[in-house]
């Protein structure tokens, strides 16, 4: 549905996207995530139209839209849009903003149009209020119906849900994808959040520095990062220094076998929170000794820190357990790291 190939763009003579490849199929939801200044808005951009790239071929639908001396304009893509600020038009009604592009077609394909779209995004009885008489979450709601009711064969979010409270934001971005998915319709969207992206994607475009640094589906990107960066971007991650000695890498918490690295090699050891448990017997796992340094209660979870060797001044892990666990500051305890959540690379 959407192919990108080679795509750079600079802004101001600064390079923002640099080489990237993207093919998106037909009802796939794709995230492009990553920190900001990455170049996935810029990407997003550059396919409504609203970026000029410098070199690069896109297509949506099978059609160049991009491609040489080949540029359609955004409102002959079919593309539709929904930003960050929703820019729905104050002085017109729900009805009217829904309406507002499709005032090239009939009257009543209009009206039985627009009424589709409210009673999909159960605002019916809210048609004749103007924007400022509605929830932030109701006006989302409009925004995309707005957004979607010319039928366009893509649709593209920028960060949609940065501007609604954390209570809100949830429900709001369900009923969005929600509505997106139903429809079939191809959707790529930007977030910096990764949690976010792997509620919401079928596929995740991982950027940094303009490029595509990785790309799969949600378990894929998790459970086996490519490199330090996107380990360390999809979640939080304990990391340990370490040096290769005699095929494993040593650290101060314990030996990490390995025979991916040249002997004396600088090695980095990231560790999900959620790989590390007390022992119970199980071969498949990195066991160690670890001394509690300091404990926390946070909502229905126990932060524990714990360090190694007796020093207590340097926490080397911080693990989440279910409150109900009991362990107190001092003690010293057997624990064991999952091999599978726990990834090797040689430091930069």
């Amino acid at each position: 549905m959407v192919k990108i190939e080679q795509l750079s763009v600079s802004l101001s003579a600064f390079p923002v996207i640099r080489g990237v490849t993207l093919d998106v199929e037909e009802g796939e939801f794709l995230c492009l995530l990553g920190p900001s200044g990455c170049g996935k808005t810029t990407t997003l951009r550059s396919i409504a139209g609203f970026e000029v790239p410098e070199q690069g071929r896109i297509q949506v639908g099978g059609r160049p839209v991009v491609d040489g001396d080949t540029f359609v304009p955004p409102q002959k893509r079919n593309v539709g849009m929904l930003f960050q600020d929703l820019s729905l038009f104050p002085h017109l009604t729900i009805r009217a903003n829904i309406g507002y592009g499709l005032r090239g077609g009939t009257g009543n394909a209009i009206e039985r149009r627009v009424d589709e779209l409210l009673d999909q995004i159960k605002l019916r009885e809210h048609a004749d209020k103007y924007p400022h008489m509605l929830s932030g979450g109701q006006q989302q709601r409009v925004a995309l119906a707005r957004a979607l009711a010319p039928n366009p064969r893509v649709m593209l979010l920028d960060e949609p849900f940065s501007g609604l409270d954390v209570a809100l934001r949830s429900q709001v971005r369900d009923e969005t994808v929600g509505l997106l998915k139903a429809a079939s319709v191809t959707t790529i969207m930007v977030t910096h959040d990764p949690e976010e992206a792997m509620l919401c994607a079928d596929r995740i475009a991982l950027m940094r520095d303009g490029r595509i640094v990785q790309m799969g589906t949600p378990g894929d990107i998790y459970d086996r990062p490519v490199n330090a960066f996107a380990a360390r971007f999809l979640s939080d991650v304990n990391c340990l220094e370490g040096r290769v000695d005699k095929g494993a890498v040593q650290t101060s918490l314990c030996r990490f076998p390995t025979d991916h690295f040249s002997e004396g090699s600088a090695v980095d050891v990231y560790i999900r929170p959620e790989a590390v448990s007390m022992r119970d017997g199980r071969e498949d796992v990195y066991t160690a000794r670890a001394r509690v340094c300091e404990v926390h209660v946070a909502g229905a979870a126990r932060i524990v820190k714990f360090g190694v060797d007796g020093d207590d001044h340097h926490a080397h892990l911080e693990v989440r357990f279910p409150r109900s666990f009991s362990v107190s500051v001092g003690e010293t305890i057997d624990v064991q790291i999952d091999k599978q959540q726990t990834y090797l690379f040689e430091r930069d």
